[in-house]
């Protein structure tokens, strides 16, 4: 799987997947690594991830460390009769990457608003764009778009 699969599938895109034939290798050694390959390709998703999509990373941890908090905040009351320091820090703790990640999802989908083109305003941009349909028996005048300076949207031109 490459970095632009895991960018498309987290972007909600459908990826296909075309079988390949994969022949013997002719010589030379394999240079893969287990350890470190493994290490470096678990770390790969997880920064993708967290750049595309960063509440898949950081509500878990926070919700899990929230449910840590509570369940020791509850033993220390119980059994302790008291509510210690480490209760309280641990629940911050568990507030802070909560904020954290809504705060990294906020700047993540600002950052996709801007260019990602909004879909429909350009299905009718380009739809109004459109020479009237011919009368019966003519044929269209070719329309082919051209690149403007406004964000790469394509304007279309006579030629």
């Amino acid at each position: 799987m490459s970095t632009i699969t895991l960018a498309l599938l987290t972007n909600g895109y459908r990826v296909d997947y075309i079988p390949i034939d994969y022949f013997p290798r002719r010589g030379g050694r394999s240079s893969f690594h287990p350890v470190r390959d493994t290490y470096n390709y678990l770390s790969l998703v997880l920064r993708t991830i967290t750049y595309f999509n960063p509440l898949k990373i950081f509500l878990p941890v926070s919700l899990l460390m929230g449910a840590f908090g509570l369940t020791k905040t509850v033993f220390d009351l119980t059994v302790h009769s008291r509510f210690r320091e480490s209760d309280v820090l641990v629940l911050v703790v568990a507030v802070l990457i909560g904020m954290m990640g809504l705060l990294a999802d906020l700047i993540v989908t600002h950052g996709r608003a801007r260019y990602l083109p909004d879909e429909p305003h350009i299905a009718r941009e380009l739809t109004s764009a459109l020479p009237p349909a011919p009368a019966s028996g003519q044929e269209r005048e070719h329309v082919e778009p051209e690149p403007t300076a406004s964000h790469g949207r394509t304007q279309p031109v006579k030629r």
